[in-house]
């Protein structure tokens, strides 16, 4: 359990990872003191303001996160509601995808900025297999997308060994609140994992 990571198998065979690249993290709730501790002191750490409105934070901080690995996959879906291209795309260089309920009008194409509806849902797929993820968090939320294909520090391992190691896709995940709780649905295809993930959340309503 040091580092602390979770394995997700299929059939014998790896198919997720949590806190593979060892993000998790979570700020604990606290007391505010009075006096000059920098630690107090810091902008918006008690209070936020933004529109006329005023946000405050009677315990601190409070953000969790934590980092998830698809393994054996090039490509992940969902977090809706973006208007971007189907297969998310690689937020290395750019920014993470955001999730948080929003009015848009006149949004704007191929970005991650936030809109209507947020949904911490995410589906991996390859010709073998599909992963479902649902993290359980209705605080505002980012989300980052890392889709080189072959992992932490694969190219240098390549290079070494001149072989190929398996495709993946590492996520991290980030809320400004709230607790780490996620569940993960196996498959094996996307009716499958479609089906867990509506026997978890309920299924829409016929008319």
């Amino acid at each position: 359990f040091k580092p602390f990571k979770i394995d997700f198998f299929s059939n014998g065979e790896l198919v997720l990872s949590a806190n593979a690249a060892g993000m998790m993290r979570f700020e604990h709730l606290r007391e505010k003191t009075e006096g000059d501790d920098p630690n107090n002191a810091e902008p918006d750490m008690w209070e936020e303001t933004f529109g006329g409105n005023t946000d405050s934070k009677p315990n601190g901080p409070s953000a969790v996160a934590m980092d998830f690995t698809f393994v054996g996959s090039e490509h992940v879906y969902g977090i809706p509601q973006h208007a971007d291209t189907f297969s998310l795309k690689d937020t290395s260089t750019s920014d993470p995808y955001r999730l948080y309920n929003l009015d848009v009008f006149e949004y704007e194409l191929w970005n991650p900025m936030a809109l209507y509806a947020s949904i911490p849902f995410m589906m991996s797929h390859n010709k073998q297999r599909s992963t479902g993820l649902f993290v359980l968090n209705a605080a505002e939320g980012w989300v980052d997308v890392r889709k080189n294909g072959q992992g932490l520090l694969g190219s240098l391992s390549n290079m070494v060994s001149g072989t190929d190691s398996p495709k993946q896709v590492d996520t991290h995940w980030m809320f400004e609140s709230g607790i780490l709780d996620f569940f993960v649905m196996l498959g094996p295809g996307p009716k499958e994992v479609s089906r867990q993930y509506g026997l978890l959340t309920g299924t829409t309503a016929m008319p």
